[in-house]
């Protein structure tokens, strides 16, 4: 079992990054922080890209977490949205390595659903009340919903 944990968790977006900072200690789970990192469509990849990896940087640097979960990508049918995710992974990986020398602890989203509801088909709706029904935590959007879900099924699977 954990003694102390910052935990960085991410649900990496080109458009809207969610992540969470929590804190798993003595079998307690807290959250600290929660947001969007929030990117235009009209910029360039390149600057979008740039805006994710300085944010990450900076939230990494404020909090120095422990360890960093994420929300497993996939690829889909459509490849352009395909392509775009998984330049965010490459990106948030070379800052989580950059900074922390941490590889991120990947969860499907079907395991994180099924551990926090019971559904691994769950709406995401019924995912953000489960997140705040059990984390005291009111997120504004399934991004950081998600981000939060995240952490709490890592800390679930260390307890």
């Amino acid at each position: 079992m954990l003694v102390k944990n910052i935990v960085l968790a991410l649900d990496l977006s080109l458009t809207e990054t969610g992540y969470a900072i929590c804190k798993i200690e003595k079998g307690n789970f807290e959250v600290l922080e929660f947001g969007t990192i929030k990117t235009s469509s009209k910029d360039s990849m390149g600057y979008r890209l740039q805006l994710i990896e300085s944010e990450l940087i900076r939230i990494m640097q404020k909090w120095h977490p422990d360890s960093v979960v994420k929300e497993k990508s996939f690829s889909n049918r459509n490849i352009t949205s395909t392509q775009a995710i998984f330049q965010v992974v490459r990106i948030a990986s070379y800052a989580i390595w950059k900074e922390l020398e941490l590889v991120p602890i990947d969860y499907a989203a079907t395991n994180i659903k099924k551990t926090l509801t019971g559904n691994g088909r769950a709406s995401k709706e019924h995912l953000m009340e489960k997140v705040k029904a059990l984390t005291n935590s009111e997120p504004t959007n399934f991004d950081e919903s998600d981000a939060i879900a995240v952490a709490y099924t890592y800390y679930l699977d260390k307890v």
